[in-house]
């Protein structure tokens, strides 16, 4: 089981969702929380967004944001410590910059949770760089929780997106421990074709799964994939079976292709309405 989980507390919206979601899920698995703030300066240096470099400018102007910015961390140190404690929980906090590799207290983590993609009024942008650096680079399977999210808990019925690629393998692996404890576990595959006219049973899954103690069934999904993309059939499916968590890899195609085509991982990112664990 998990023991270690980071939760990302910079302001965005719905980031009181995901603290709430992470800090339930701490309480239910007894693992220790820590509220993780990335400082905007060094955003505005490159690293932990994933942002180019713009130039620090003038010294003053570098005493002021850096001034600005303990201001938002400071506000966003007492929102999460204030949900923490109505939900009678101890957690930590920790500050972290680029210049003082933000990914090290990640290395430390089980699991990582964050909001879903979203609009971040203190730097102006949206935190999808943020989230790709996490799944991209930190090595640990990621949780975002919807913007509107407002469930008390996540993991009790689970919808596996599987391809038996390498980032579905990490995928399951990486959600086992909550895979163990769910009610309900459904694996689905969406049009594994080797070709035309022939379908790949990947059902093995479902033993595999068996072995492990989880409890699940597999369904195979065979769409138009012009308009039932794997991704909407993830989605409509969970709606079904009132699912509270998504498992599925992330960026199973490069990244670049990922963005052009829009791809799995960052439809989820933006459009799901239930938790999504990604892993790469």
């Amino acid at each position: 089981m998990y023991k270690n989980i980071i939760v990302c507390v910079n302001e965005t919206d719905g980031r009181d969702n995901a603290i709430r979601a992470a800090v339930q899920f701490a309480k239910k698995i007894n693992a220790t929380l820590t509220g993780v703030y990335v400082k905007e300066i060094s955003l505005l240096s490159g690293g932990a967004y994933g942002m180019s470099s713009y130039g620090m400018g003038s010294s003053d102007m570098i005493e002021l944001i850096e001034k600005q910015d303990a201001e938002k961390s400071s506000k966003a140190n007492r929102d999460f410590q204030e949900i923490v404690d109505d939900l009678d929980y101890k957690a930590t906090w920790l500050e972290v910059s680029a210049q003082e590799h933000p990914l090290r207290a990640m290395a430390y983590s089980d699991l990582i949770i964050t909001n879903q993609v979203a609009y971040d009024p203190a730097q102006g942008h949206s935190n999808i760089g943020f989230i790709n650096t996490l799944v991209l680079e930190t090595g640990k399977p990621v949780i975002l929780i919807p913007t509107q999210w407002d469930e008390v808990e996540f993991g009790k019925r689970i919808v596996i997106g599987w391809d038996e690629s390498r980032e579905a393998i990490r995928a399951v692996q990486d959600a086992m421990p909550i895979l163990k404890q769910a009610e309900q576990v459904d694996t689905v595959a969406v049009n594994h074709k080797k070709s035309d006219n022939e379908v790949v049973d990947i059902s093995e899954i479902s033993s595999y799964l068996s072995r492990h103690g989880v409890a699940n069934s597999f369904h195979l999904k065979e769409t138009d994939e012009k308009a039932n993309q794997p991704e909407k059939v993830l989605r409509k499916f969970a709606k079904k079976t009132a699912a509270d968590l998504i498992v599925v890899g992330g960026y199973g195609h490069t990244r670049l292709r990922e963005i052009i085509l829009g791809g799995t991982t960052r439809h989820l990112c933006k459009h799901s309405t239930v938790p999504v664990l990604f892993s790469h």
